[in-house]
């Protein structure tokens, strides 16, 4: 039982992650740059979600799961452009 509601939820937030990648590529194609990139970022937000969840590392808290997002997921990009820029 825990097995099949594990693979619903997953299937519904690969889904939705589906939805908001092809939100953003159609605000991108006209011209609505911004709300292209709040889509995107959504988009990855969710599959990050997706991700824990499979490993079993997800929990109900979305303050606590931004946080790791930040810390796996941005930190390590903003760090790599900062060294970049430098």
């Amino acid at each position: 039982m825990l097995d099949e509601k594990r693979c619903a939820l997953a299937a519904h937030r690969m889904q939705r992650a589906e939805e908001c990648l092809n939100e953003a590529i159609f605000l991108l194609n006209n011209g609505s740059f911004s709300g292209s990139a709040t889509r995107s970022y959504y988009a990855i937000f969710t599959a990050f979600a997706l991700c824990l969840h499979w490993r079993a590392l997800i929990s109900k808290n979305i303050p606590q799961l931004f946080h790791i997002f930040k810390k796996n997921t941005l930190k390590p990009v903003f760090s790599a452009m900062k060294s970049q820029i430098t």
